[in-house]
């Protein structure tokens, strides 16, 4: 009875010992997490998406979050990485071969370009900030933004979806003192930019005088008066020139009591375009590379049957689309 007893002990005090040899440990909870959108689109502009026949160059703000546990007090400092296609701070998103520059800004005044270690040496080349939650029993979640910047007019192809990455990282520490900072997270994130092309361009086409007594026959007097202007796209590619007529091809009177119109033909680059109306009539294509000051068109509009037409100005809408 003794024997069985001892055997039993120890049985029972192994199995304590072995428990406790292979407890689990817990991996201890980050202080600091990015919450960051894994892809960022371009959706600056007029159109939805990136036009170079937009003028005007467009700023997005990109935000993100910083999550922090409770009970801390704590410098930190966010790098932003080279852009995976150039390697390099000259951002490029790229499709097939075709490349679209774009840049990435602590400010919205764009005084300095966001970089990673070691290539960034001053505070202003990176995100940094400090925070504390001591006395606190909740997470605090704090709003950070940077900017991103794609130039206007570049040579693009339309219908395409530029892409570009970069990496994110969070550290833990002050910047500029490597041996007080710590990497807390890395994150990689993916620009995508849509490019359209497509645009519609509206010539006001006024003043169209006709200084004639009221019910005056003008004959071949009038007949024949022209006006021109000039437009001008840049293309990397193909693009085709559509237009549309408001007022179904014809000038209409600016005074309404007038019920007259009058009739025009229109030709682009000497190419005279089917009878202007509602629908888009595709007159002008075009294949090739354009010149860095853009291809230049030339409208021509020559009015006829004035016949009839009361005195007045008149006027017209010629609307275009490029695409």
């Amino acid at each position: 009875m003794k024997i069985r007893y001892s055997t039993l002990s120890m049985g029972l005090l192994f199995s304590l010992s072995f428990s406790h040899l292979f407890a689990v440990s817990k991996e201890p909870i980050p202080k600091m997490t990015l919450d960051f959108p894994s892809t960022v689109t371009w959706n600056m502009g007029t159109r939805g998406g990136y036009s170079p026949y937009e003028k005007t160059g467009y700023l997005q703000e990109i935000l993100f979050y910083l999550n922090v546990i409770p009970n801390v007090s704590t410098n930190y400092f966010i790098t932003v990485g080279k852009s995976f296609n150039s390697s390099s701070y000259i951002r490029k998103a790229r499709s097939n071969d075709n490349s679209l520059q774009f840049q990435l800004y602590k400010t919205p005044q764009k005084e300095h370009v966001l970089k990673e270690l070691p290539e960034a040496v001053l505070s202003e080349e990176c995100i940094t900030g400090s925070i504390t939650t001591i006395d606190s029993n909740e997470y605090a979640r704090t709003e950070l933004k940077f900017y991103l910047e794609i130039p206007s007019q570049q040579l693009v192809h339309g219908g395409d979806i530029y892409f570009d990455s970069f990496k994110v990282s969070l550290y833990e520490g002050e910047f500029g003192k490597p041996h007080t900072y710590e990497l807390i997270e890395q994150k990689n994130v993916t620009i995508a930019v849509p490019v359209i092309l497509t645009k519609e361009l509206a010539i006001e086409l006024r003043n169209f005088d006709i200084p004639t007594p009221l019910f005056r026959n003008l004959g071949d007097l009038v007949t024949g008066k022209s006006t021109q202007f000039r437009v001008y796209i840049r293309s990397n590619g193909h693009y085709r020139l559509s237009v549309k007529s408001k007022n179904n091809g014809r000038l209409i009177s600016n005074d309404p009591d007038i019920p007259t119109t009058i009739s025009y033909r229109f030709s682009l680059d000497n190419v005279a375009a089917s009878p202007i109306q509602e629908a888009f009539v595709p007159i002008l294509f075009f294949s090739g590379v354009t010149p860095q000051q853009g291809n230049e068109h030339i409208g021509t509009l020559i009015l006829e049957n004035v016949q009839g037409a009361f005195q007045g100005n008149y006027s017209e809408t010629l609307y275009f689309i490029v695409e």
